[in-house]
């Protein structure tokens, strides 16, 4: 089994069971939490590495309130339909458990996402699970991957518990021939590549992708300037006001020229006429303007019409890039 396997798992308690109504003898249970992390025990040279237990993380107290995590020892981990149900919580979780197991627990060892370097110190990558036995909890071998979530690629490094000599400083230490330890699943690892040849690749298809990318979109760009350019060019164009003609302006009318008697017959008839051809001067003018705001309307219309095209353009701009 490996350890990864068992994180994000739903941990039980049992619950006594119900003694009345119709669910009276069913089996009852409550949620304890999830596992978030693996617990090895003290490492010891010359012995097996093992895994004594899982630390689970409880949820928080009405939502605001974080609680402490719980250990729970491996043997007293059993599958049941709804996850990991603990046997005998009393002697199996938190200080009862590490009594109970004489472990010291101060030293055990967190191995998950510890980096992994060689005694002479070449970083081989980081711990992302181990393969154990179920029952006994020993270990078979450390997975080391690149801890960029490329292994499913690429896979991981298996090592073996006798190349492992300790740890310092927050890393596992292990011996120089793990150096050597040749990739285990993952697509790269089964067709046969070495993981630097798959890096390679990886490494160069994301370098012609991005530059396709800059192109097209570079491309795309001074299309859609141009057509924004003459939009805004033609609209200016159309909204641009008339300039006023100084001979169309009525004369000013000197003060010395107001009269307040009441003008004669001939001189009334005069006033209307001017009137009317005023009033006729104006109504043209507002049938100008009007005509104007049209033209701009129309020459709006037109360029927003343009620039529907402009993403066809640089779809195809991008498309050939792209090729």
């Amino acid at each position: 089994m490996k350890t990864t396997e068992l994180l994000g798992a739903k941990v039980l308690l049992p619950k006594k069971p119900a003694t009345k109504g119709k669910h009276a003898g069913e089996e009852r249970f409550s949620k304890l939490g999830k596992i978030h992390n693996v617990v090895f025990a003290p490492f010891k040279q010359g012995q097996s590495s093992q895994v004594v237990g899982v630390m689970v993380q409880k949820p928080d107290i009405a939502g605001m309130i974080k609680q402490d995590d719980a250990f729970v020892t491996l043997e007293s981990l059993e599958t049941i339909e709804q996850g990991l149900c603990v046997k005998d919580p009393e002697n199996n979780v938190d200080k009862a458990a590490i009594k109970r197991l004489n472990l010291d627990f101060d030293t055990c060892i967190l191995w998950h996402g510890m980096e992994a370097r060689t005694k002479n110190g070449k970083s081989l990558g980081y711990v992302s699970g181990a393969e154990f036995d179920q029952v006994t909890g020993v270990v078979s071998a450390f997975l080391v991957g690149d801890g960029a979530g490329s292994e499913a690629l690429v896979g991981s490094f298996a090592i073996k518990p006798e190349w492992l000599l300790g740890y310092s400083n927050g890393a596992m230490v292990l011996s120089d021939e793990a150096a050597d330890a040749q990739l285990t699943g993952g697509l790269a690892a089964k067709a046969g590549e070495g993981y630097a040849a798959a890096a390679a690749k990886a490494s160069e298809a994301t370098a012609k992708a991005g530059k396709a990318v800059a192109e097209a979109t570079e491309k795309g760009a001074f299309v859609l300037g141009k057509t924004l350019a003459k939009a805004k060019r033609a609209i200016e164009d159309a909204t641009e006001p008339d300039a006023e003609d100084d001979s169309e302006r009525p004369a000013p009318v000197a003060a010395e020229d107001v009269r307040l008697e009441k003008p004669s017959a001939e001189e009334q008839v005069a006033a209307d006429k001017s009137a009317a051809e005023k009033s006729a001067a104006k109504s043209a003018s507002k049938s100008s303007a009007q005509a104007t705001a049209n033209k701009a309307a129309k020459g709006f219309g037109m360029q927003l019409g343009r620039m529907g095209k402009m993403f066809s353009d640089f779809k195809d701009e991008f498309d050939k890039a792209s090729k």
